[in-house]
């Protein structure tokens, strides 16, 4: 016997199992971002050049949105230890914490998804 299927009425079901996954997750999904944020900071944190401490000691975390988090440093210099400039080379110490807790942020994402 063959079974028909009507397309629209199961593109209508997957979109209403995916609207309805989309409003459970989202809030975990902002929770895991921030997460994600609070990680970053740690390690970004941890690789900073230290003369005075003022670079390492103002990296934070912002929350802008349930969808975008913001890691930043609050001194006038941090773009220079970064990037380096004429007269300085540079060292980087965000974008080697971006590297280095990839797997961990990852993590934070699986454990809300699964």
């Amino acid at each position: 016997m063959t079974k028909v299927i009507n397309a629209d009425a199961l593109g209508t079901t997957v979109r209403n199992d995916l609207r309805d996954w989309w409003r459970e997750k989202k809030p975990q999904l902002g929770q895991a971002l921030y997460e994600s944020g609070l990680v970053l900071e740690n390690h970004a944190a941890r690789k900073a050049p230290v003369d005075t401490g003022r670079l390492k000691n103002s990296i934070h975390t912002v929350r802008v949105s349930d969808e975008e988090v913001l890691v930043q440093d609050a001194v006038t210099y941090g773009v220079f230890q970064e990037f380096g400039t004429a007269r300085m080379s540079a060292q980087s110490f965000m974008r080697p914490a971006v590297y280095s807790s990839e797997f961990e942020r990852q993590s934070i994402f699986r454990e809300v998804l699964m």
